[in-house]
Parts: C-alpha cells; sequence; structure tokens
C-alpha cells in the first residue's frame, strides 16, 4: 500500500530522501504536463518542473497543511510559469496569449476532439489566470479547495472566478 500524500509530507519534514522521492515519482509528470501545456516549450516546461520541486522540498517543513500536497505544488509550478513567461516576455517580447495549446487529445472521439480544440481556441483570448483555473480544472482535475488553494484564492473568489469563466468562454465560443 502506497504512502498517502499526508504520510509522504510528513515523512519528507523529517528527512526522508525516500518521501521526497515518492512526491516527485507521484507527481512530476502531471506537473511536467501542467507546465508544458501553458509554456509549449519542452525545455522551459522541465526547468520550472525542475524548479518547482526544488522550492517544495526545501520548504517541506513548512507546509501546513500535508493532505494539500498536491493543489500546493500546482501553485509552486504556476508561479514558476508565471514567472518563466515574464522572463521570456522580457527577452522575446513575446505575447503572454501564445502560450495556450489548441491541441485536442488524440485518443478522444471526433466530436469530443473539435469541443475539446473549439474551447482551448477560446481560451486563447483569455486572461492568464482564466487559462490556469481551466488548465487545473479541466487537465488536471483539480477541484474545490485544492483548486482555490493552486489558484492562490479563496474558495467564494474560486466560485466567482468560475461563474465569470463560464461567461466569457461561452461568449468567446459564440464568436467562433
Amino acid at each position: 500500500m502506497e504512502p498517502s500524500d499526508t504520510e509522504l509530507v510528513i515523512q519528507a519534514g523529517q528527512g526522508s530522501q525516500q518521501a521526497l522521492a515518492g512526491i516527485y515519482d507521484r507527481y512530476s509528470d502531471r506537473v511536467y504536463s501542467f507546465c508544458l501545456s501553458r509554456l509549449r516549450n519542452p525545455e522551459q516546461a522541465a526547468d520550472a518542473t525542475q524548479d518547482t520541486f526544488v522550492r517544495a522540498m526545501s520548504g517541506i517543513g513548512n507546509l501546513r497543511r500535508p493532505e494539500r500536497l498536491r493543489s500546493w505544488l500546482f501553485a509552486i509550478a504556476r508561479n514558476r510559469i508565471l514567472d518563466t513567461v515574464k522572463d521570456r516576455d522580457r527577452l522575446e517580447g513575446s505575447e503572454v496569449g501564445e502560450m495556450v495549446s489548441t491541441a485536442a487529445d488524440p485518443d478522444t472521439d471526433l466530436l469530443r476532439a473539435e469541443s475539446a480544440a473549439l474551447l482551448w481556441e477560446a481560451a486563447g483570448s483569455l486572461q492568464e489566470r482564466d487559462r490556469d483555473l481551466l488548465e487545473l480544472e479541466l487537465r488536471e482535475g483539480l477541484s474545490g479547495q485544492d483548486l482555490a488553494d493552486a489558484l492562490e484564492v479563496t474558495t467564494p473568489h474560486l466560485h466567482t472566478m468560475q461563474s465569470r469563466l463560464r461567461d466569457r468562454v461561452e461568449k468567446a465560443l459564440g464568436g467562433l
């Protein structure tokens, strides 16, 4: 039986290298996938993922709610992504809006793939925080307090964000 996130955090906080490795093994692929979907650059995504885990491992002893490990990691990753985008924009003069992937999952049926492509195309016109909300909720499966924690907002604020996002997505899809 695998240890829970809470058990891993407690053990890691006590210096267990095995627990740190367990956290990395459990979440590194998902964090990398999130970073890659936002940055659209494998090298930058790998760097952001590495930075996420370096920061997480150095601060794991300060995590007050070990059961929130997953959302805490995504919050760190999101901040690393924002830093990377700021640096990239400064160096390349690129647009933040270029980060959204419009690729649909090839394993889904045609109708679902077309709907997903339309949704992510519409997401290109959304603000950064709205795209993060979509990404974390739809692709990473975060919800409720975990989603609020990852976005670093309160639960009531999250509900407001979700409602406004639905309105904006409906409006954007109407324009396609």
